[in-house]
């Protein structure tokens, strides 16, 4: 998804914000970028929130089939705090087994966004990480 200045008149893009599938981790995954003239405003976190909460209520539509995501990944170098300050803000939780820069949202029965342990070791496990 483009981010645009709504209130710039020449509809400036400021960046995006989107989610790729990764086949061999059979895992989605947030990616996000913001110009640097953009930084530190909450483009980014104001726009992957609400790709988040777009995606976690209606899916993807992939190939005129409707997917449901339960958990989303995103990863970032640990010193890039901007990055990691985006992930907190939007609900992002730092795998605590992963390597470095591991990071994932999932959406709990009741609705409400969040981590559990249970998610993190399933999809360790699947990745191989740990036995």
């Amino acid at each position: 998804y483009s981010i645009f200045r709504k209130e710039d008149s020449k509809h400036e893009f400021v960046g995006y914000v989107g989610v790729a599938y990764h086949q061999e981790g059979q895992r989605y995954e947030a990616e996000f970028y913001v110009g640097r003239q953009f930084r530190g405003q909450g483009f980014c976190t104001e726009a992957l929130r609400n790709v988040m909460d777009v995606l976690f209520a209606e899916g993807l539509s992939v190939d005129g089939k409707r997917i449901l995501l339960e958990e989303i990944d995103a990863t970032t170098f640990e010193k890039n705090v901007s990055s990691l300050r985006v992930l907190e803000h939007v609900g992002f939780k730092k795998h605590p087994n992963s390597p470095a820069g591991m990071w994932r949202i999932h959406e709990n029965s009741d609705g409400s966004v969040g981590f559990t342990e249970k998610i993190v070791e399933r999809v360790l496990r699947k990745e191989g990480m740990i036995e």
